[in-house]
């Protein structure tokens, strides 16, 4: 089961990893193994964390520090201060206003000719994926294309 946690993560797959982690926390609470119950939930406040549980999170990450502190390992503790800080704020506090700034959205000259400028853009896009297709120890001795101007 480890070996394929150890994948699951290894692979970014936090979400899928989850079951995993919380059957190794159930055995090694069955078992009454504490270091590895406070590992596995250091495991699994990290992974609730990539997945965005930050409230779950942190509230397994309390849980695994206290065991750990138990055990003596004060400074394993400490490597997950940042899931306990991570709580979120009040909810009088979560939301404050953003000050508002202009938008600056480009328009194209009104003197450009669209159907130039779409020749132009077309041409560099097939030129541009030319050179991109070609290996890379090419790539070197070949001028990348030139984006055009003045459209």
């Amino acid at each position: 089961m480890m070996s394929q946690l150890d994948a699951l993560i290894s692979r970014g797959v936090s979400a899928e990893a989850l079951p995993l982690v919380e059957t190794a926390a159930r055995v090694s609470r069955d078992l009454g193994d504490s270091e590895g119950l406070a590992t596995t939930l250091a495991v699994k406040a990290t992974l609730l964390e990539r997945v965005g549980r930050l409230p779950e999170a942190a509230r397994v990450a309390e849980e695994a520090a206290s065991l750990l502190e138990e055990l003596g390992l004060g400074d394993v503790a400490r490597q997950l201060d940042y899931l306990l800080s991570s709580r979120p704020a009040p909810a009088d506090r979560q939301f404050e206003p953003v000050e508002e700034r202009p938008l600056h959205i480009p328009t194209p000259d009104p003197r450009a000719d669209p159907r130039r400028a779409a020749q132009l853009s077309t041409q560099y896009n097939e030129d541009l994926a030319r050179w991109n297709a070609l290996p890379w120890w090419k790539r070197r001795t070949v001028k990348k294309p030139v984006r055009p101007t003045g459209i």
